[in-house]
């Protein structure tokens, strides 16, 4: 889990609709700029109906972006979204994804 400091609260996702989208295999990005880095993830239940197995999605997507270049890349608030293959892909993958679709986004 990211700390405190690094997580997107819900002031901070509203202000992200007006941000710019970035669309994936694995998982979907909304950005804007911002003074520091911040990262929410949100998983509907059209992905995975039962909260438990939300949960454990979350986690594991939390993990990549801890080992993704997106934290410690210029100032930006995101908003992640899993698709539903992203269930069963590897951490190794989400985070090679996280890292492209930063590139793509111009985050870097």
């Amino acid at each position: 889990m990211l700390p405190k400091a690094k997580r997107l609260g819900s002031n901070g996702i509203k202000s992200l609709s007006k941000g710019k989208s970035v669309f994936g295999t694995l998982i979907s990005m909304r950005f804007i700029d911002a003074h520091d880095t911040k990262v929410a993830i949100s998983t509907s239940k059209k992905v995975l109906q039962r909260a438990a197995h939300r949960n454990k999605l979350k986690r594991k997507l939390y993990r990549a972006v801890k080992n993704s270049n997106i934290i410690r890349s210029k100032p930006v608030w995101v908003i992640i979204i899993p698709k539903k293959p992203c269930i069963d892909a590897p951490e190794d993958d989400i985070v090679s994804e996280i890292n492209q679709l930063s590139n793509k986004a111009g985050i870097r």
